[in-house]
């Protein structure tokens, strides 16, 4: 049969078995359709999450930058403060001497090393404990900016650490960094 359509265009219809033929060929190719929705459906679902995977990677990179820029900041508000005061205390063999005189060469700041004089007065060199004493006070007085190194922190608790703006430690057998600042 042959049935005429508006457009000029001519469509058949097949009975019997081409008719089961085209049905079979229609349900195939809903079933290619429907797996072709899925498919895209499942890809389409992990772009989302590998974008959300990408973006969230992004946010803890840019907080880290931002944790970074700020350690920065406090390194350079250090060196343009008015006044750097330093102490840096810690145990025997941790280079508390050569972390002192970088810091000072880095900052230019003078640096005493507390052990020297205080191991001069008591080893009957040029220096008494006294003596020693009032060198470090006059340098912590006469200088706004100063780095004393050392473990004799007892015998100038009153002159020195009262006025240092930063103390830092150096600690071997406490479980925090081994670099603390407070």
């Amino acid at each position: 049969m042959i049935i005429g359509l508006p457009d000029g265009a001519v469509e058949f219809y097949v009975g019997g078995s081409g008719t089961k033929a085209v049905s079979e060929r229609r349900q195939r190719n809903a079933r290619a359709s429907a797996r072709f929705r899925q498919r895209k459906k499942r890809s389409e679902k992990e772009q989302d999450e590998r974008i959300a995977a990408l973006q969230k990677e992004v946010e803890e990179k840019d907080r880290m930058i931002d944790a970074l820029q700020e350690r920065i900041q406090g390194l350079e508000e250090v060196r343009t403060r008015d006044s750097c005061n330093y102490t840096d205390r810690g145990t025997l063999t941790l280079d508390t001497s050569t972390f002192a005189r970088r810091l000072g060469q880095e900052l230019s700041i003078p640096v005493c090393e507390l052990d020297s004089l205080f191991h001069k007065s008591r080893a009957g060199g040029v220096l008494s404990e006294d003596d020693a004493r009032r060198s470090v006070q006059a340098l912590v007085e006469s200088s706004d900016e100063w780095i004393l190194d050392g473990n004799h922190w007892v015998q100038l608790k009153d002159v020195s650490y009262n006025k240092a703006t930063d103390i830092i430690c150096k600690m071997r057998f406490i479980p925090l960094p081994r670099l603390l600042i407070y």
